[in-house]
C-alpha cells in the first residue's frame, strides 16, 4: 500500500496562496529552467485540480521577450550554439593573426580542446559582462587570460558584423530596454523560485525584476521537517543502488509513478537506471535524459566516425551492420545478412575497394558451390545470394554518396575538408541509420538540427582529423532519451513511470517517495578544478558577483544541496555508493548524509566511522532475505544466496535450463577417454558419407583434409561450416598470401600461353622482356582489383612479383639447359566440373570416386607418358619428403594421386610423373617430384580415408601442427604460438587416447613418421 499523500512544502503552500490571491491574473513561475516550474505546476495542480493563468518561465526566456522588440528593430537575431561558436573560432584566428599574442597561447590554437576552453571563457566573460579593459586590468601580461582579452575584442567585432547576438547581447539588450518594454511584457505578476542564483548580466535582469515587484516565494531551509523520517542505506555500486530503489519501492507497494529519483551526478544514475530498465523494462522519465554515447543513435555516430578514422576498415561497417545500427532504408534485407555478404566481399579498407565491390555486385557471380549441395539447393542458394549481393551494392553505393574522402590506410598524404561540408554529409548517413521508438526520434531530431546548423555555416577547410573532431564535438552536449520512457515528453515525470530528476528540481513533482542517490563526498563536493583561463586570482580580481570562484560554486554547490534536501516531503530515503569515487577508492559519505543521520537519529555526536558501520554491509546484486526481487535475476540470485554469501548453484541451474545441462554435459563428456559423439564418432552418420555410392565428386584438398584431421573434415564437408573471411588490415602489405599466388599464378599461365609450341624461345634474351610486361600487365589489373594501402607498398610488392616472374623464368629455361625435354602440352587442365570431362579415380572392384580438379600445366615427355606441373608459391617445406615422414605425408600429400588418376583418363595417356615446382624467391627453384609407381601406392590410402568416413568416425588429428592454419581452429580451442608453434586441446586428447581401435587407421597412415621419429 502506497502511503498518505505529503503535506504541502512551503514552496508548494506559497504557490497555493499565490494562486487564491490572484486567481485570473497572469502569473509567471520563474525557475532555473521552464522543466522546474512546469513540474511544479502539475503538483500544483494534483493540490487544486487544475491551475488558470500560471505559466513556466526562465531568465533566458523574459529576456528574449523584453529584447525582441530593439533586436527585431536593429535587424539582428539570436544565434545558435553552432553559429556563435563559429564566430568565437574565427575571432581567435584573427587574434592570432595580428601576432601580438604570446608564443605559448599561439602554440596551442590547432588543439581543439584548447579551442573549446576558450569559446567557454569568452561566453562566460560576455555573460558575466566583463569587457576586455576590465579583464586587462585584473590579469598580467604573458598570461593566458590577459591575451584572451583580445580574443574578446575580436569576437565582439565579428559579432556585430554577423547581425547575430550572443545570449550575453540578448541580456543586454533586455536590461536596455527594460524600462521601455516591461510594461507590455511583464504584465501580471511574476513569483521567483527560492534560492534561484545569477550572476553578471543575468543577476542584472534579476534583480531588476525584483526591484519591479517580482515575489521571491517561500523556501525550504530547514532539514528537520524533510528529514525527520528519512531512511538511510549505501549500496556496492550505483547500478546496485538503484536496484535497491526498485526493491524498496516494491517493498512498500508503491507504484512506478510514485516514486521520484534526485540523482547527485545525472550521467551516471541516467545511465544505470537506463541499462536497469532495459533489463526489467521498467519505464522512466529523466529530466536531463542521458549522453548521446550511451545510446544506441550515439554508439552508431562513434562507429561511423571510427570508421571514417580507420580509413574505412570493413570490419568496422560489419560490426555496424550486424548490430543493426544501418540498413537500406526500404530494403527487406535484413542487415545481418548485408553484414554477411560485405564478409565475403573482403574488402579490407579503402574507398578504391568499395567502389570496386559496388562495381561488382551489379552483376554478383554465382557462388561456388559446396561439395554435398544438390542442384535445388544450390540454385535457392544462387538466387538468394544475387539479391543479398545486389542489395549489399545499393546500400554500399548510397554509403559512398555520404561518405568524404579521407585519410587512407598506409598513406601519408593530407586529407582537407571544411566541418560544414563534413556535417552535410553525415546528414545523408543518417538516412540509413533505422530510428526505434517516440523517444529516439526525438533524440535523432535533435542531432540532426544541430548537425543542420553547422552544414549551414561556412568555414574554411581544415585537417580531416580537426574537422571530424570538431563535428564530434557539436554533439557533445545532445542529451538522448532511454529506450524505455514516455514518447511524448521523456523529460518529464509521467504516469506508471519512474522519474530521476537533478538537485535543483528536488521534490518538484510532489511524489510521496523521494530517493535521493549519490550522497558520497566526491559527487557533492562541487568543481574541484580550475578553469585553464579564467583561474580563482582573476575571477577574484573582478568587480564582486561578476564572476564565481570554485569556492564559490562549491559553497552553492553545498547550498543546492541543503535546499534540496530541505524541500523533499513525504517518505524520504538517502542513500550513496561506496564505489562512486572516481579514483577507485571507497567512496566515503557527503557530510550532508552525516548530519541528516545525525538529525533522524537526535544525536550530535555520531560519527562518519559510525554511519559506515550502521550502513553496511552495502545492497548488491544480491539481494537481503525479504528484499521484494525485482526481476528474473533477483529471484535467481536469492535462490543461491546464504546472506551475503553466494552458494554453488550449479545444480539448481541445470535443473532448469536443460539446454544449458546438456552442454555441461557434453563439456564432460568431451574430456573423457573413451572415444564418442563428443570426439567426432557419428555413429548417426554411419552411411551417410558413403561418398562413392552417393556419387559425391571430391578435390584432393578434401581428401587431404580428410586425413590430415578427419573432424575437421566433417565440420567442413558434413555440417557445412565455412570460416568468416576477412582480410587482417596490414598497412605493410598489399596482397594477402592467397592473393598473391593467384597473382603470380596468371603470370605463370599467361607465360607458358605465349610461348606455348615454340617454348625454346624462352631461352632467347627477348623472353626476360616479356615475361615483366606480362607481369606488369596482371599487376595492372590486381591494383585495379585490390587498391594497394600506399604506394610504397605498393612499389616494394610489385617489384617482389617482377622478381618471382623472373625467378619462373630462370627456372624453366635451367631445366631446358639441363636436358628436360619435356613438351608444354595443355595448360590449366581441369575436369569434374560442369562442363569439364569427367574425373575418375578407379578404387577397383568396379568402384570409382569422382574428382575434380585443376591441373597447371601438361607436359609430354620424350620417352613416352604426361607430367603434370603444379605451381606452389609458398615454401616447399610442407611438400618436401622426408624418411621422418609416412608416404604422401599420413594422406596430406594426394594431390598427385588424385591428378595422375584424373588426367590419364581425361587426356588418354599414362601419367608418368608429378612435379610440385616452386618458382619464387622463397621457393628456391626447387621440385618435389612423384613418379608413376609412387603415386599408384596411395590407392589404399584412399580406400582406407573413404571406408572411415563412411563409418562416421571422424576423429580429431593427433598432431596439433596440423591445427595450426586450420580454418576449424577456433571451434576446437587451437591457438598458434611463436615460430609455428601450434597448441590444441583436441590433438592433446587424440594423442594421449591415439591407441584406442578408433585411431586405427590414423595410426597406421602416420606410422612411418612414428617410427621415424622413435628411431631418430
Amino acid at each position: 500500500m502506497t502511503g498518505p499523500t505529503p503535506t504541502p512544502s512551503p514552496l508548494l503552500a506559497s504557490l497555493l496562496s499565490a494562486t487564491e490571491c490572484h486567481p485570473t491574473t497572469r502569473k509567471r513561475l520563474l525557475g532555473p529552467d521552464v522543466n522546474y516550474g512546469r513540474e511544479l505546476l502539475v503538483s500544483l495542480a494534483r493540490l487544486t485540480g487544475g491551475w488558470i493563468g500560471w505559466e513556466a518561465v526562465n531568465l533566458r526566456g523574459i529576456a528574449e521577450q523584453l529584447a525582441f522588440v530593439p533586436l527585431a528593430r536593429s535587424g539582428r537575431r539570436a544565434g545558435g550554439d553552432i553559429e556563435i561558436g563559429a564566430i568565437v573560432n574565427a575571432a581567435l584566428d584573427a587574434a592570432i593573426a595580428t601576432n601580438t599574442l604570446d608564443p605559448r597561447f599561439v602554440a596551442l590554437q590547432p588543439s581543439l580542446g584548447f579551442r573549446h576552453a576558450v569559446r567557454d571563457a569568452v561566453l562566460e566573460l560576455r555573460t558575466a559582462g566583463v569587457s576586455p579593459a576590465e579583464l586587462r586590468a585584473a590579469t598580467k601580461r604573458g598570461t593566458p587570460a590577459y591575451d584572451l582579452a583580445a580574443v574578446v575584442e575580436h569576437y565582439e567585432r565579428l559579432l556585430a558584423a554577423s547581425e547575430l547576438v550572443d545570449p550575453a547581447g540578448i541580456f543586454r539588450a533586455a536590461l536596455d530596454a527594460f524600462d521601455a518594454e516591461a510594461p507590455f511584457v511583464l504584465d501580471g505578476e511574476t513569483f521567483v523560485a527560492p534560492g534561484l542564483v545569477a550572476r553578471g548580466l543575468a543577476g542584472e535582469l534579476l534583480a531588476r525584476l525584483v526591484a519591479r515587484g517580482a515575489h521571491v516565494l517561500d523556501g525550504d531551509d530547514a532539514l528537520e521537517p524533510a528529514i525527520a523520517n528519512a531512511e538511510f542505506f549505501a549500496a556496492a555500486t550505483p547500478s546496485d543502488e538503484l536496484r535497491e530503489v526498485l526493491r524498496r519501492a516494491l517493498a512498500r507497494g508503491a507504484r512506478w509513478d510514485e516514486i521520484e529519483i534526485v540523482a547527485c551526478d545525472t550521467d551516471t544514475y541516467g545511465i544505470a537506471l537506463d541499462a536497469l530498465c532495459q533489463r526489467t523494462g521498467i519505464g522512466a522519465t529523466m529530466l536531463q535524459g542521458i549522453p548521446l554515447a550511451r545510446t544506441r543513435l550515439g554508439r552508431a555516430i562513434d562507429r561511423w566516425m571510427a570508421w571514417l578514422s580507420d580509413g574505412l576498415a570493413a570490419d568496422i561497417l560489419r560490426e555496424a551492420l550486424e548490430a543493426g545500427e544501418m540498413t537500406l532504408p526500404g530494403g527487406d534485407i535484413p542487415s545481418t545478412l548485408l553484414a554477411r555478404e560485405l564478409r565475403r566481399l573482403q574488402i579490407g579498407w579503402g574507398r578504391g575497394r568499395y567502389e570496386s565491390a559496388v562495381a561488382s555486385l551489379a552483376s554478383p557471380p554465382a557462388p561456388a558451390r559446396y561439395e554435398d549441395e544438390s542442384d535445388e539447393e544450390y540454385a535457392a542458394r544462387t538466387v538468394a545470394r544475387t539479391r543479398s549481393s545486389r542489395a549489399l551494392g545499393d546500400f554500399l553505393a548510397r554509403l559512398l554518396a555520404a561518405t568524404p574522402a579521407v585519410p587512407e590506410r598506409g598513406s601519408h598524404r593530407p586529407v582537407h575538408i571544411s566541418t560544414p561540408r563534413l556535417a552535410a554529409l553525415m546528414l545523408r548517413w543518417l538516412e540509413l541509420v533505422p530510428v526505434h521508438g517516440m523517444a529516439e526520434r526525438q533524440t535523432m531530431d535533435r542531432i540532426t538540427t544541430r548537425i543542420g546548423q553547422l552544414a549551414g555555416i561556412e568555414q574554411p577547410e581544415v585537417g580531416f582529423a580537426s574537422a571530424l573532431a570538431a563535428l564530434r564535438d557539436a554533439l557533445a552536449d545532445v542529451r538522448a532519451w532511454p529506450l524505455v520512457t514516455e514518447e511524448r515528453k521523456p523529460w518529464s515525470a509521467s504516469g506508471g513511470m519512474v522519474h530521476l530528476t537533478d538537485l535543483a528540481h528536488a521534490g518538484t513533482t510532489g511524489r510521496p517517495h523521494v530517493f535521493v542517490v549519490g550522497l558520497d563526498a566526491d559527487r557533492t563536493a562541487g568543481p574541484v578544478r580550475q578553469d585553464p583561463f579564467l583561474t580563482d586570482t582573476v575571477r577574484g580580481a573582478l568587480p564582486a558577483g561578476r564572476m564565481a570562484t570554485n569556492a564559490e560554486r562549491r559553497e552553492e554547490r553545498a547550498t543546492l544541496l541543503r535546499r534540496a534536501l530541505a524541500t523533499l516531503r513525504g517518505r524520504v530515503t538517502l542513500s550513496y555508493a561506496t564505489s562512486g569515487s572516481l579514483d577507485g577508492r571507497e567512496a566515503g559519505p557527503a557530510p550532508v548524509l552525516l548530519e541528516c543521520w545525525r538529525i533522524v537519529a537526535r544525536d550530535p555526536t555520531l560519527s562518519f566511522e559510525k554511519l559506515r558501520d550502521a550502513l553496511r554491509p552495502p545492497a548488491c546484486a544480491v539481494p537481503d532475505e525479504g528484499d521484494a526481487p525485482v526481476d528474473s535475476r533477483d529471484v535467481w540470485l536469492a535462490a543461491i544466496a546464504d546472506g551475503a554469501l553466494l552458494l554453488d548453484g550449479t545444480e539448481v541451474v541445470r535443473e532448469c535450463f536443460s539446454s544449458l545441462d546438456a552442454g555441461l554435459r557434453a563439456a564432460d563428456a568431451a574430456v573423457a577417454p573413451e572415444a564418442g559423439p563428443h570426439h567426432g564418432v557419428v555413429l548417426a552418420a554411419m552411411g551417410e558419407f558413403d561418398l562413392v555410392g552417393r556419387g559425391r565428386s571430391l578435390s584432393p584438398s578434401s581428401l587431404e583434409l580428410l586425413a590430415k584431421c578427419p573432424l575437421a573434415w566433417f565440420y567442413r564437408n558434413g555440417l557445412g561450416l565455412r570460416p568468416p573471411n576477412d582480410p587482417d588490415y596490414d598497412p605493410d602489405a598489399w596482397l594477402d598470401a592467397l592473393d598473391r599466388g593467384s597473382l603470380l599464378h596468371e603470370i605463370y599461365e599467361e607465360m607458358a600461353k605465349r610461348y606455348l609450341g615454340r617454348q625454346r624461345e624462352i631461352l632467347d634474351d627477348d623472353a626476360r622482356d616479356e615475361v615483366l610486361r606480362i607481369a606488369d600487365e596482371v599487376i595492372a589489373r590486381w591494383r585495379e582489383r585490390v587498391p594497394p594501402p600506399g604506394e610504397t607498398v605498393f612499389e616494394s610488392e610489385a617489384a617482389e612479383v617482377r622478381r618471382a616472374a623472373i625467378a619462373f623464368l630462370e627456372m624453366e629455361r635451367n631445366l631446358m639447359r639441363g636436358g628436360d625435354r619435356g613438351e608444354w602440352l595443355q595448360l590449366e587442365v581441369s575436369f569434374g566440373g560442369a562442363g569439364e570431362p569427367p574425373g575418375v579415380y578407379e578404387l577397383g572392384n568396379g568402384r570409382k570416386l569422382k574428382v575434380h580438379g585443376r591441373a597447371d600445366r601438361v607436359d609430354r615427355m620424350p620417352g613416352g607418358g604426361l607430367r603434370i606441373v603444379d605451381y606452389k608459391t609458398g615454401r616447399p617445406t610442407p611438400y618436401q619428403k622426408s624418411p621422418k615422414k609416412a608416404p604422401f605425408d599420413g594422406g596430406r600429400q594426394l594431390q598427385p594421386a588424385i591428378y595422375a588418376a584424373a588426367l590419364r583418363q581425361v587426356l588418354g595417356e599414362r601419367v608418368a610423373r608429378f612435379e610440385y615446382r616452386f618458382p619464387t624467391e622463397r621457393g628456391e627453384s626447387e621440385i618435389v617430384a612423384y613418379e608413376e609407381e609412387e603415386m599408384r601406392a596411395a590407392l589404399g590410402i584412399v580406400r582406407g580415408l573413404l571406408e572411415q568416413a563412411e563409418s562416421g568416425a571422424f576423429l580429431p588429428t593427433t598432431d596439433a601442427h596440423d591445427c595450426g592454419f586450420c580454418d576449424a581452429g577456433t571451434i576446437c580451442r587451437a591457438t598458434r604460438g611463436k615460430y609455428g608453434n601450434s597448441t590444441s586441446p583436441r590433438a592433446e586428447w587424440a594423442s594421449a587416447n591415439v591407441e584406442q581401435e578408433v585411431f586405427r587407421l590414423m595410426r597406421e597412415l602416420r606410422g612411418a613418421a612414428a617410427d621415424a621419429e622413435e628411431e631418430a
